[in-house]
């Protein structure tokens, strides 16, 4: 990045800190004008009388779950671009990337924080969580897929927090603010604390370019 801010230093992962910006970077160099999106994954709990059912999810290698949600997700941004083509309608390329860890709090199980990067002209938005046809659904699909599950069922497992979405546009005027913002909330994916390492499974990750 070309931008002179202060990065968030204080319990965060320098390395990944710098993966961070490296991916955003990455983004804004295909796609000048890009969409962030916050989003928090969950695993059921084995132990929840909600579920009756087992769940061969929990027995994954957990960094593996989140390479089968991205590849999940790619999918259907591949499956909605063809039909809008199909349709007649103006498309864009979107080459999704994203930025993930890997936490643990107080709970049993495992969640996920993901940063998703896309062509905004592709995607200006999440949309109404509870229809189908947009962002929102299709990341709400893909978790549902890679978890083996409907999309109906997959409820409270995906978690879309305050303020969800952030834009990146090289061509204005507050370009060097709105990369801060995104860079700063990114970072949070970077912090050492809830990080379980030595279990075997990664914790962060990015995409590959």
């Amino acid at each position: 990045m070309t931008a002179q801010f202060t990065r968030p230093r204080h319990e965060h992962n320098a390395i990944y800190l710098n993966r961070i910006d490296r991916t955003i970077s990455n983004a804004l160099n295909e796609h000048t004008r890009t969409l962030a999106v916050r989003v928090d994954l969950h695993l059921p709990l084995s132990s929840n009388d909600e579920f009756d059912r087992d769940i061969p999810c929990l027995h994954y290698d957990k960094s593996r779950l989140i390479s089968r949600f991205i590849d999940a997700f790619k999918a259907k941004v591949k499956a909605d671009l063809k039909r809008k083509h199909r349709a007649g309608k103006r498309v864009h390329p979107c080459s999704p990337r994203y930025v993930w860890c890997r936490e643990r709090n107080s709970s049993d199980n495992d969640h996920f924080h993901i940063l998703i990067l896309l062509n905004k002209d592709t995607y200006h938005c999440l949309g109404d969580y509870q229809r189908d046809g947009n962002l929102a659904s299709m990341i709400i699909g893909a978790w549902a897929s890679t978890l083996g599950w409907g999309d109906d069922e997959i409820g409270r497992l995906v978690h879309f927090p305050e303020k969800p979405s952030y834009y990146i546009d090289k061509n204005n005027a507050d370009y060097y603010l709105q990369l801060e913002s995104v860079f700063n909330r990114a970072s949070y994916l970077a912090k050492k604390i809830t990080k379980c390492y030595g279990e075997g499974h990664r914790t962060f990750g990015t995409s590959s370019r």
